[in-house]
């Protein structure tokens, strides 16, 4: 098994190291072999890839690659690209990413709220996208974490605009009832 592992990190370097070739029609090849004998492995070059092409066609080959992830393995480092500074040019991409992708993010909910909250107009509505397409369960924590984001943001500890205030009382209103199934979930298991 571990030749097995060996030859994929081998075969997924080469398709990288293709992929950021100056050539962007090889792009679709190398995508297409990712499909194959890729893993979550390939989150963070494939948005560095994002952040640092200036070929748009081939920049939205691979945002389009990255909203169709089926692999649960790789939330976890889409998550940790979202939340880097290294990729804060990229963040919309991440997100526009997420919302699209069929893997239920739905446990970092909390994550969402605060970028809503701390960010502009653009990454709120993102956000609240995201947030009305999550299909649950909400950790109580997560829903708890968000609720103190949003009072944050309404005792102007981050920047607020007309426009974006809206949004975060759209947020908050699905909060609130995210809050209320997590709390007939708890009183059912009493019952």
């Amino acid at each position: 098994m571990a030749v097995t592992t060996k030859t994929q990190e081998k075969k997924i370097n080469q398709l990288l190291s293709d992929l950021n070739s100056a050539n962007p029609g090889k792009v679709t090849v190398v995508l297409d072999s990712l499909q194959v004998y890729g893993d979550s492995s390939i989150i963070f070059p494939l948005f560095d890839f994002l952040k640092t092409n200036d070929d748009e066609k081939s920049k939205a080959e691979v945002l389009e690659f990255l909203c169709n992830l089926k692999d649960t393995n790789s939330m976890t480092k889409v998550m940790e690209c979202l939340k880097d500074e290294n990729f804060s040019t990229v963040r919309i991409e991440i997100l526009t990413a997420i919302w699209n992708c069929p893997i239920n993010f739905s446990e970092f909910l909390h994550e969402f709220v605060k970028i809503a909250v701390e960010n502009d107009y653009l990454h709120c509505l993102e956000c609240l996208t995201i947030i009305e397409n999550l299909d649950g369960p909400f950790d109580e924590k997560s829903v708890f974490e968000s609720q103190l984001f949003l009072k944050d943001y309404h005792e102007n500890k981050y920047p607020k605009t007309n426009e974006k205030d809206l949004l975060i009382s759209e947020i908050a209103l699905l909060i609130r009832d995210f809050d209320l199934d997590t709390d007939d979930s708890i009183g059912a298991e009493y019952e």
